[in-house]
């Protein structure tokens, strides 16, 4: 996936969280982790301002990790 530019607060937490749901759905770990990145890659393009500078994934909205 590719990069998307910014400064984030939660992205890393996001990724281990959808990684782990993914896991516990029964997927093996390539599918899992294919899932989880697309996931997180979906929620920093839909994130949104908060405080000073940082942005923070919109996981409410996003489909399912």
């Amino acid at each position: 996936h590719a990069r998307v530019a910014g400064h984030f607060h939660g992205a890393g937490c996001t990724l281990a969280a959808s990684l782990a749901a993914r896991l516990a759905m029964g997927d093996d770990i390539e599918q899992a982790l294919l899932a989880a990145q697309a996931y997180v890659a979906q929620t920093l393009r839909e994130a949104r301002p908060v405080g000073q500078g940082r942005w923070v994934p919109r996981r409410i909205a996003s489909g399912a990790g």
